[in-house]
């Protein structure tokens, strides 16, 4: 029979890694000792770091809520743009001219999107106010 790989101590303690520990040394850190103390103070640092971030993202946290209401403005007034056009070229085609009929249509589209973004501001300036 063979003897247990690792000598007098065995299999099981190879294998733990028993062979591998170091002694400490009194007065001085160990390689892993300075590392963790290396990783704590990285780990502070960015803690630190990120409160400072959300510290300055907390007012603009309501850029979220504008950016949805920019966009909700910009569809309104495409979409009654399209309006306008799509009722100017159906007016159109009855008459027989669906291109002056889509031509009609257009500025009147073009207002009606003038007119819900400036009902938009409005609404959105007087909530401001409410808030304030």
């Amino acid at each position: 029979m063979t003897p247990a790989r690792g000598g007098p101590r065995g299999r099981d303690e190879f294998y733990r890694g028993a062979h591998n520990e170091k002694k400490a040394v009194p007065g001085f850190m160990s390689d892993d000792d300075q590392r963790r103390s290396d990783l704590d103070a990285l780990g502070e640092k960015l803690a630190k770091a990120r409160g400072e971030e959300q510290e300055a993202e907390k007012p603009g946290a309501s850029s979220g809520a504008a950016v949805g209401d920019g966009l909700r403005v910009a569809i309104e007034f495409v979409v009654s743009v399209v309006v306008g056009c799509g009722l100017g070229f159906a007016i159109g085609s009855f008459f027989g001219q669906p291109v002056i009929g889509l031509v009609i249509g257009l500025p009147f589209g073009f207002a009606a999107g003038l007119r819900t973004v400036y009902r938009g501001l409005q609404a959105g300036a007087t909530n401001e106010e409410k808030d304030a």
